[in-house]
């Protein structure tokens, strides 16, 4: 049996997403990573992005390949990564600096293609790693144009929350209405009108050849969003119609939200949770059009009818559908394309079983640590060259910054230990002059005993002077001891003074 050709082995291995093979192709037999192969021209890159072999994008990138080469339609990787939907692998372009705003031959960038295939969940991640909602194409065609023209829903979200308008238009006047209404694609259509900075604008804008979305409709037949516009402009004409808070008060309290208000008429008897007003429109009807899911769940609790139609034929769900009040459709029972309606599946970049993943992850791990390895060697001969990386400097600073907290703490606590000191030392002094207080006060009371004693022995005859000095002796001491601490002790023949402090 004849060898197989490198080129045959090489994309065989791409097909299967083994890794070891096309290593081998490619380093055996010298095939160059960025040479074109096969009829289309695509180079190896791209055409493992067209597989979601996303180990060998990840060799593939660890070895030089250029993401951004291009095909001859002026695609690059990302590029068909929009178009496939594979997400994975378009994080790792981003990750490796693959452009995310190129644009092919038509103008087209990634996000435009995602838009066109109807890959959410991929311009999501175009978004994320700084995709242009505003790029236009050579028929100056922003995404969100793509999206309406082809019908997909989720990516015309996806754009609404990266902040797209939807009233820009495009060289021949078309905003993104003309393009949903012409293709027929009610649900976009929807979706764009209620979701416009201004409904009015949206609804009679006229480009180029001055059609409105509804004179394009009719044009070709769409009669679905015929009606959908016929019913927008009525309500767009007749604003308050609905809006007669004194005949219908139920109405305008389900119309604004006022579930308490609501609650009060119906339970106290003034209304029936089934009460239509002049258009035939129930509480229901004005509740799932605004989105009131609290009051419309409360309504059905009370076994609201929510099967009535209005004039216009629509029942609460249709006129949910009408407004894109998701919410309020999926509790009517309705079935909601709220998120994304149409993408690839999350796990296509690893096409592998469970054998398969874990020796991927165990190549992956052992390709980390080798680099560990080798930075860990790079550091070293960069150091040895006198060169300063910038964790290094940060490390200086951090250094630096300690030393300086320390000083301060240091200073800090010899100001402390200082005033701790000279406290403790006036603690000293307070406690010996305490002492020296208590001594003298033993002193005088024991004086004083001793005068007692020597007045007792006295003879009786001399009672009255005994007493009146005793009175005086006390008087004086009170008095001494409040003046000064002089302490005066009288006797019949002299009087002496005693120093007690």
């Amino acid at each position: 049996m004849a060898a197989k050709k490198p080129i045959a082995m090489l994309l065989e291995a791409i097909d299967n997403h083994n890794i070891e093979q096309m290593e081998s192709a490619i380093r055996d037999y010298g095939v160059s990573i960025r040479q074109p192969i096969g009829a289309e021209k695509l180079t190896i890159i791209q055409r493992v992005v067209i597989r979601g072999a996303l180990e060998c994008l990840h060799w593939l990138l660890w070895h030089g390949a250029d993401a951004n080469d291009k095909t001859p339609q002026g695609w690059t990787a990302a590029h068909l990564a929009a178009i496939k939907g594979r997400s994975t692998c378009l994080e790792a372009l981003c990750n490796n600096g693959a452009s995310i705003n190129n644009k092919d031959l038509k103008g087209n960038t990634p996000a435009h293609l995602a838009s066109i295939h109807g890959n959410a969940h991929t311009l999501q991640t175009i978004l994320r790693y700084g995709g242009d909602t505003h790029a236009r194409d050579n028929e100056s065609w922003k995404p969100a144009h793509c999206a309406a023209f082809f019908g997909r829903l989720g990516c015309l979200q996806v754009l609404r929350k990266w902040g797209a308008n939807f009233n820009e238009i495009d060289d021949q006047g078309n905003t993104a209405a003309h393009l949903a209404a012409k293709e027929g694609h009610l649900e976009c259509l929807k979706f764009i009108i209620c979701k416009s900075a201004s409904i009015d604008f949206i609804v009679n804008s006229r480009n180029n050849q001055g059609d409105a979305p509804k004179d394009i409709a009719l044009r070709f037949y769409k009669d679905r969003c015929v009606e959908y516009l016929n019913a927008v402009e009525h309500d767009i004409e007749n604003p308050k119609l609905y809006d007669d808070s004194i005949a219908f008060p139920a109405h305008a309290a389900a119309f604004y939200g006022n579930l308490e208000k609501l609650q009060t008429l119906i339970e106290e008897g003034v209304v029936s949770v089934d009460e239509q007003d002049n258009h035939g429109s129930t509480l229901a009807h004005k509740a799932a059009g605004n989105g009131h899911i609290n009051i419309l769940r409360w309504l059905m609790e009370q076994g609201c009818d929510v099967t009535i139609r209005n004039e216009a034929g629509e029942t609460p769900k249709d006129v949910a559908k009408r407004y894109a009040q998701m919410g309020a459709v999926e509790l009517l029972g309705g079935e909601v394309a709220d998120e994304i309606i149409e993408d690839e599946n999350l796990d296509d970049a690893m096409e592998l079983n469970d054998d398969e993943k874990i020796e991927a992850q165990g190549r992956a791990s052992h390709r980390i640590e080798e680099l560990k390895r080798l930075l860990k060697i790079a550091k070293a001969n960069y150091h040895q060259l006198g060169g300063l990386l910038d964790e290094d400097i940060e490390t200086m600073d951090k250094q630096a910054e300690y030393e300086r907290t320390i000083t301060e703490l240091e200073a800090q606590l010899n100001y402390e230990r200082s005033k701790r000191e000279k406290l403790e030392a006036k603690i000293d002094q307070l406690n010996t002059k305490i002492h020296l207080l208590n001594k003298q006060i033993d002193d005088v009371t024991n004086k004083y005993s001793e005068l007692l004693k020597g007045e007792r022995n006295t003879p009786k005859n001399n009672s009255t002077n005994t007493t009146v000095a005793k009175s005086s002796l006390k008087k004086n001491y009170r008095r001494s001891s409040r003046d000064g601490g002089i302490l005066l002790e009288r006797t019949p023949s002299k009087s002496k003074a005693i120093d007690i402090f």
